[in-house]
């Protein structure tokens, strides 16, 4: 066990050096900035010349010469175009930071069956974060000959180590003999793990890597947010192999100069340990529920089935006329979202399907028949093939929706094999038009 005690040492050692590394430069208490060009994002001034900054509140606006006069503080100049901070409102920190130590499989590095499964026989005897083989990015929409890898190929690349194969969605994966036996499932069901239950199961047998390597690497996600251009990020869900990821984050958060401002949403388990409520460093707004899965993994749970195509049958290796489950039943939702309003909290719920989006909405205006409150607006996530009327009625209940436009961007070219065409047309339907 010698390797894995000199393999967390290494890693400790990259990673702190990295984040030391990668800390922003200091600046005085009181400071001026100026650059090429400083954009407001406000329609009535667009651009100034300089911004006047006093610790982290920006003080005033102007010319250089105005700000100078108002106040003898240090000048800074910046090359570029320097434009207010983004807010990231859908992240998980911890999951990415780990999963950022996993072979990456994924349709950005590869494009066909052949070249991930050399990866991930080249991973096997690699040295990683945990004893077991770890791999994500497993995409079968992106690449169009990924088909499923049976347990034959999964044992034969790894024997004896656990391996345990993500999809890129992290809603699906694949284990092979080993993985199942440590998680206590027998390898004859096949490596496929659909079911959230399922895969949580086989993660928990995963040797956790040491507490301060965790932290580590997600002090540097909280950089690499920063560097990106980010200033808040919204955490909807504290997932990820720690003993404490809700006091992790929150001491991260908590520290007098954080990186970046944080926004977080508990997952049901984390509920009775934390009260919502902090400060503009690190607040907990509320709760996160996940109705129904991913739209690429089968687990959307719409009310027409997926097509019958190429991709979903053999690719998927769905059956013809499925469609995705709802997570919980209709009383278990309004029981639960009634917990979370009756505290103020805001609840953030992962929908993609139809027939999610209608539970979500149906709960909360449930809920807001009870006990109307103007002050609290909950949120949809995601929202892949919501309809116009519902779009309607989120918004004559005062819900937040989100997209994740990324969908397509990246997999706009199958989603006609997956929905057909009537129902493409209406696939995150950010400016409506014609749906």
């Amino acid at each position: 066990m010698r390797w894995i005690a000199g393999l967390v040492i290494v890693i400790v050692g990259a990673a702190a050096g990295y984040y030391w590394y990668s800390l922003p430069p200091e600046y005085p208490t009181k400071y001026i900035i100026t650059a090429d060009r400083i954009l407001t994002m406000d329609p009535e001034r667009p651009q100034v010349q300089a911004i006047l900054v006093d610790g982290n509140e920006i003080m005033a606006l102007g010319d250089v010469r105005q700000l100078e006069n108002q106040d003898k503080a240090k000048l800074i100049r910046l090359k570029g175009t320097l434009i207010p901070g983004l807010i990231e409102p859908h992240t998980h920190p911890i999951a990415a930071a780990l999963l950022g130590a996993a072979t990456d499989i994924s349709a950005f590095k590869y494009d066909s069956r052949s070249q991930i499964m050399k990866a991930l026989e080249e991973s096997a005897d690699e040295y990683s974060l945990t004893p077991w083989v770890l791999a994500y990015g497993w995409d079968p929409i992106a690449i169009k000959d990924l088909s499923p890898p049976t347990l034959a190929e999964l044992d034969a690349i790894s024997p004896d180590k656990p391996m345990l194969v993500l999809t890129q969605m992290m809603h699906e994966a694949y284990a092979n003999s080993a993985a199942l036996k440590e998680a206590g499932i027998d390898p004859g069901r096949g490596p496929m793990l659909r079911e959230l239950e399922e895969i949580n199961r086989v993660v928990s047998a995963i040797p956790a890597p040491s507490d301060e390597a965790v932290e580590l690497l997600v002090r540097k996600k909280y950089t690499d947010y920063a560097k990106a251009g980010y200033t808040s990020i919204g955490v909807t869900g504290a997932v990820g192999r720690h003993p404490n990821p809700v006091g992790l984050l929150q001491r991260i958060g908590l520290e007098d100069n954080p990186p970046v401002r944080t926004y977080l949403y508990l997952t049901e388990d984390q509920l009775p340990n934390w009260r919502f409520g902090g400060d503009d460093r690190f607040t907990i707004l509320g709760a996160k529920f996940w109705l129904d899965g991913s739209p690429f993994t089968g687990a959307a749970a719409t009310y027409h089935p997926y097509e019958t195509s190429e991709l979903v049958l053999e690719r998927l290796g769905l059956s013809s006329g499925h469609h995705g489950e709802l997570n919980m039943s209709d009383t278990d939702l309004i029981e639960k979202l009634r917990e979370v309003h009756k505290k103020s909290g805001q609840v953030a719920m992962h929908v993609q399907g139809e027939r999610a989006i209608d539970q979500a909405l149906m709960a909360i205006a449930t809920i807001q028949a009870e006990d109307p409150r103007d002050d609290i607006q909950h949120r949809l996530e995601h929202n892949a093939l919501i309809t116009r009327e519902q779009i309607q009625w989120a918004t004559n209940l005062g819900v937040s929706l989100g997209f994740f436009v990324d969908h397509i961007t990246f997999y706009g070219d199958q989603l006609e094999d997956l929905f057909g065409s009537n129902r493409m047309n209406r696939y995150m339907p950010t400016f409506q038009t014609g749906v």
